[in-house]
């Protein structure tokens, strides 16, 4: 074999060699601009999704407390009769199943830890329906008026929502939290 044969034999083999790591290195680079897409849209979704959850539970449980606002009010000016609490109570009970349905998609859509949140939410709008329940109404001189324990339980349901859209927004705007444990709203439970 000559040597313009030998060169043209290695100038071929380098350039097989050549176009093999040229083309796995394309395949490479797709499989990791690929996988890095994914987890981008994956990340998006997860993001979506707990926004949604957290936007419906606060929704949720700002429109029940606004209704109870205005039951509350009628208590303060001392209208709030019995068959009004039976109204209001058989009212927010029915809409109670509608928060428990947010704070279970508000717990799965995460991150682990939220239910020390959204539960607090949930067990303290419980408290507040259960204060304007007929049977707690309490009749004075001046008319039927709402049990002394109602504004407390008001108050923290308030609180509640008021940390869990904070928490909401510090796992929105903060990206990596997988865990709420770190996490302190700034009105925190009652009794810190």
């Amino acid at each position: 074999m000559d040597s313009a044969t030998a060169a043209a034999l290695v100038g071929a083999g380098a350039g097989i060699i050549g176009a093999a790591v040229g083309a796995g290195s394309a395949v490479f680079a797709a499989r990791v601009t690929a996988v890095k897409g994914a987890q981008a849209s994956h990340q998006l979704w997860l993001l979506q999704g707990r926004r949604d959850a957290y936007s419906q539970l606060s929704l949720q449980a700002q429109n029940l407390l606004e209704d109870v606002f205005r039951f509350r009010q009628r208590g303060i000016e001392g209208r709030a009769r019995p068959v009004d609490a039976l109204d209001a109570y058989t009212r927010l009970t029915q809409r109670i199943g509608e928060i428990r349905a947010a704070h279970v998609a508000a717990e799965i859509a995460g991150p682990a830890g939220i239910e020390r949140h959204t539960g607090r939410v949930l067990r303290s709008l419980l408290c507040v329906v259960e204060a304007i329940h007929p049977d707690a109404l309490l009749q004075t001189d001046r008319g039927w008026n709402l049990p002394d324990a109602f504004e407390d339980a008001f108050s923290n349901a308030d609180r509640a929502v008021s940390d869990m859209s904070w928490c909401a927004r510090k796992i929105l705007s903060t990206p990596g939290i997988d865990t709420v444990d770190d996490l302190r709203p700034p009105l925190g439970e009652p009794h810190d």
